[in-house]
């Protein structure tokens, strides 16, 4: 962690932002993250990575043996190919209604 001393900010409060990646979990393995884009024929296989993609965080609540359902549910249990086609539209561009 970040550690400052308060004494340089003397009575003021001092604000703090952050910018999250998400977490680092399971990704299809022809996934980038960074670009939100899929490249040629996925074959099933995962690759860790950081990722706030709401598809591939199900799949690791899902299927992650400490904090999810990974004990009672195994990676045979979840259809990771509907997810793939779902994880495709979470990364699509959505328009804001202004024209971008």
């Amino acid at each position: 962690g970040v550690q400052v001393d308060s004494e340089q900010f003397g009575s003021q409060q001092v604000s703090r932002n952050y910018h999250l990646r998400g977490r680092i979990l399971q990704v299809p393995s022809n996934y980038n993250p960074q670009t939100r884009q899929y490249s040629g024929i996925w074959d099933g296989t995962f690759k860790p990575a950081y990722s706030n993609n709401m598809a591939w965080c199900l799949w690791d609540m899902l299927t992650h043996p400490r904090y999810g359902m990974g004990k009672r549910l195994g990676a045979a249990d979840v259809e990771k190919w509907a997810l793939y086609v779902i994880g495709q539209n979470c990364d699509q561009s959505v328009p804001d209604g202004f024209g971008g």
